[in-house]
């Protein structure tokens, strides 16, 4: 859809003016998407959602890789980041590079799923299903059995 520049297009379902933000982290190794429903983007809900994401891995060291979303940077989540930096390490992709992110490419799946050629106008049916294909959606990116980088001598060729 055509927006204007930095006036970007809210989308709600039909009739109402409530939204609904989607927080969402990827284990990747077990290809799993974990997400959180809230009724806005803002840093007390993703501190809900960071204590949502503790509990699930209680002891294990844990790589968060976060865009730049203002949410993320807040400085509520940067003290509680820092106050559990003994087990979760945080990654920084640059500004404007949604293709190094991989739950960017979950987003899109599972956009495509619900926008494709339909109209919502039944904003509880459009959350359950959201919450479906979140829940059963297998995020595979590498074969297990193969190494994931490789690496090539030939510096001419892998340019």
């Amino acid at each position: 859809m055509w927006q204007r520049r930095g006036q970007p297009r809210r989308i709600a379902a039909a009739g109402t003016d409530k939204r609904v933000t989607v927080f969402g982290a990827l284990d990747v190794h077990a290809g799993r998407v974990h997400t959180m429903l809230a009724d806005r983007g803002c840093g007390s809900r993703f501190l809900q959602f960071l204590e949502q994401l503790s509990r699930r891995w209680p002891k294990d060291q844990v790589v968060l890789v976060m865009d730049n979303v203002s949410y993320h940077k807040t400085a509520a989540v940067r003290r509680w980041l820092a106050g559990h930096a003994d087990r979760i390490m945080v990654c920084w992709l640059p500004t404007y590079s949604p293709h190094l992110n991989r739950l960017e490419r979950v987003w899109r799946f599972v956009k495509g799923k619900l926008a494709c050629h339909r109209f919502w106008n039944d904003r509880p049916s459009l959350i359950h299903l959201a919450n479906h294909l979140f829940h059963h959606v297998q995020a595979q990116y590498a074969d297990p059995d193969r190494p994931h980088l490789t690496l090539d001598n030939n510096l001419c060729r892998s340019a």
